[in-house]
């Protein structure tokens, strides 16, 4: 199973969820996300795909991201502070790839198998500030090029 293929189970099963966009491979924040996905409410999710143990374990030496998701380090301040990270963040793996006790508790998990995605954990809300008409221009412009990029 790779990225991709991961990905595209994902993108369906959130398209038929009725999401606004989702994004592959998208850097809306300080790292580049592996799939976004924006409710129609304007909230944002993160779905972090882990292929093998490896990549789960390189991952967690992203210190800097890690104390951001878990709320350990912000930036900005004032009345609206920058928004570091999205509502909600999920780590994908293939079925036994990895245990639910290994995924840390900011995070929810999911797991892909031969019958489709399964929700192992629901993630926690960060917060619910919504995506910015800024931020909503950002990844619809990158979808844009991607698209064009591809056909011509």
């Amino acid at each position: 199973m790779t990225e991709k293929t991961i990905q595209n189970a994902l993108s369906k099963d959130l398209i038929l969820k009725k999401n606004e966009l989702v994004v592959p491979n998208t850097k809306l924040y300080a790292w580049e996300a592996d799939l976004l996905a924006v409710s129609t409410s304007g909230l944002v999710s993160e779905y972090e795909i882990k292929i093998s143990r490896s990549d789960f374990k390189a991952d967690k030496k992203k210190e800097w991201k890690h104390a951001v998701l878990a709320g350990k380090k912000t930036r900005g301040g004032g009345k609206r502070p920058y928004v570091l990270k999205p509502s909600y963040f999920y780590y994908v793996a293939p079925a036994g790839l990895l245990d639910v006790d290994e995924i840390a508790d900011y995070a929810g998990f999911i797991e892909i198998g031969a019958h489709g995605l399964r929700l192992i954990r629901r993630a926690p809300r960060h917060h619910t500030i919504k995506l910015n008409d800024g931020q909503r221009k950002f990844l619809g412009r990158g979808l844009m090029y991607r698209y064009w990029n591809t056909r011509i």
